[in-house]
Order: structure tokens, then sequence, then C-alpha cells
């Protein structure tokens, strides 16, 4: 299998019925992936999700060989057009111009992610053999995941900007001038950074929508199945992508595009939650200290939260604010409220006892 993805990669282009299999247009994708993604969430992991990541792990591997390479021996290819530290940044504040709070909102998975803490319950608990392999495997990972966010900055400098196709094809024309250090043609590594980064894409399509599921089925208190869980899941997905509004500009875009900026905040304040989680489990259950997760917590709890209120004020004062995200952002607001409510509470009453 793995011989057959590696000549498809290099030669398939050159083959007109393997270029035809992958021909078609942006709703027949969608649906193929829809069904794809029907399938990943509701078999077992080992059955498809995990042998379909399997296979994607050795070109992912090669993607991030290349890209570390690129960035120790590709200081030449830096088109000099990013700026290292752009002009009238400042460091704290909560305006667009400071770093704090969006640069620790915007730069989310190569650091902490909300959505990797329940990758890690929801999928990646189920593969491992033992127990203590979830730190090399969970901690390793994250490692790599921060040298992958280093390399999309790699390529964002090498392309010199936002290139047609957006971060994917941003990251690609990077990706191909690192390629050529290793002697492999511009053209070719395009394709293979566009293959990567895609094949990235695709494991968090499939896990997020198998997290979906798990998270329909727990409000439901377990009535949902797993397999209307999962067609709910897909069909919101769709609707978002399908359902058509209007910009600030007036400019038509699909739905999800209109509550997407609130993404970052959002997957941040999970992450915040889930060190709350953690540390009251170590307090609660290990009766052990956890100062080391005390404090990241309040840090981004803080951080998120200022994100959000940026969001809301930005939007509501722009002169056509965009309510539903400003609505979203609010609700996330009173749910972090909340549930840090619910925690403070639980690490009382281990006091009080």
């Amino acid at each position: 299998m793995l011989i057959i993805v590696a000549i498809c990669s290099f030669k398939g282009g050159d083959w007109p019925f393997v270029a035809a299999m992958f021909t078609h247009s942006a709703d027949q994708w969608n649906i193929f992936l829809a069904i794809y993604i029907l399938a990943a969430s509701v078999l077992p992991v080992w059955l498809l999700l995990q042998p379909r990541d399997y296979l994607a792990s050795f070109f992912l591997y090669f993607a991030v060989a290349i890209g570390a390479i690129g960035m120790l021996f590709g200081a030449k290819m830096d088109s000099g057009a990013v700026p290292m530290i752009a002009d009238n940044v400042k460091y704290f504040g909560l305006t667009k111009l400071h770093l704090w709070p969006m640069l620790f909102v915007i730069v989310a998975c190569g650091a902490i992610s909300g959505f990797h803490s329940l990758v890690g319950s929801g999928t990646t608990s189920k593969q491992l053999c033992h127990e203590r392999d979830s730190l090399p495997v969970g901690y390793g990972a994250m490692l790599l995941e921060g040298l992958v966010a280093v390399i999309a900055i790699g390529t964002l400098m090498v392309a010199g900007g936002i290139q047609k196709g957006g971060p994917v094809g941003t990251f690609a024309a990077g990706f191909g001038q690192f390629c050529t250090i290793v002697g492999i043609d511009p053209v070719l590594g395009t394709r293979l950074g566009a293959i990567a980064i895609n094949g990235f894409l695709l494991t968090s399509l499939d896990t997020a929508t198998r997290l979906a599921r798990y998270q329909i089925q727990e409000f439901s208190g377990g009535k949902i199945g797993k397999y209307l869980a999962t067609i709910i899941a897909i069909a919101v997905a769709l609707g978002l992508v399908y359902v058509k509004t209007t910009d600030a500009s007036g400019k038509v875009i699909a739905a999800w595009a209109m509550i997407w900026p609130v993404f970052g905040a959002s997957n941040q304040l999970v992450a915040a939650l889930a060190l709350l989680g953690i540390a009251v489990w170590i307090i609660r259950g290990l009766k052990k200290k956890a100062t080391f997760l005390i404090v990241p917590f309040w840090f981004m709890l803080v951080t998120s939260m200022a994100g959000l209120v940026i969001e809301i004020k930005t939007t509501m004062t722009s002169p056509s604010p965009n309510y539903p995200l400003a609505a979203i952002s609010a609700i996330l607001l009173v749910l972090a409220v909340l549930m840090v409510r619910e925690g403070l509470k639980a690490l009382k009453l281990e006091k009080a006892q």
C-alpha cells in the first residue's frame, strides 16, 4: 500500500486514468469527504481511522524532515518580504496592534490546543498499547506539532506572503522551495507540500467528526445513537459550507467563514478548561499539588476571554456588525465562567475535606 501511495504521489499525474479519479468539483469532493468521515466516525478506530493515519504518517514524517532541513539550511531562500516583527506592534493590551492576547489565540496547535486535549482522550487513548506510552506519544506529538508550526512560518517567509490558494497554497509554495535543498524539483516539491498539508487537514477532519459524535451523544445522555449523532454532526458541517451569507463588505461567503474568527479563542478556551479539569483530577484524585497546571490555566483563561472580548468589541463597533459571531463569543464567555465556577467549587470542597 505504501508503495502504491508513493508511486501515485510521484507519477500519478502523468497517467490520465489516475488524474481523472481526482478531478472533481468542490461540491463532489464535499460529498466524498462527508461519506468518508461518516465511516471514519462510526467504525472502530483500528478498522479505518488508524490505518489511514498510519499510511499518511509516513508522508507526514517526510514532510516534517524536509521542512526541518529547510529551516536549518534554507536561510538564503528567505524572500525578505515578511518582517520578523511588524511595525508599530506593542506587547500587551486589548487592541489589534498588541501581541497579547491575540498572538496566544492565533498560535494554537503548535503551542497549546483544546482540540488536541479532546483528541488525546477521544482517539489517541484508544491506540496506546500501555498507559506509560501516553507521555512520549502525547508530549512528543505536541513537540512535533510545534515544529510543524515553525515550518509553516518558514514556508510563509520563503513564499513571500500569502499565495494563490490561501494557507494551503502558501505552505505548498514554500515547501517546494525547501525541497530543492535535497535535489527535488520545486514543482514536484510544491505538489508534495500540498499533499502533506492536506494530509494534516484530513486527519483533523475525521478526528473532529468522531469527537463531535462523542459530544452529541454525551449531551443527550446517551439517548442519541452513534449513527444519528454522526449524521447530525455532518449535516451541521455541510450546512456551514452550503449556507451562504454576506460579510461586512457585502461579499457572499459561506456561513463557516462568518464564525471562523472565533475559532482561535474558543480552541484556547477549551485548552484552559482542559488544564483545569486535569488539575482537579490531580488534586482530588491523586492528592498532589497541581501548581504546574493552575498557573497556565489562569493565563490561558484570561487570554482566551480577552480574545473573545476583542471579537465582540471589534464586530459590534464595525459599520456592519457580525451578530452571530458576537453572540457565539458572548455565549462562550458565559460558559467559561460557569465552568470555572464548577472547577473552583470542586477544589474548594477538596480543601474543606
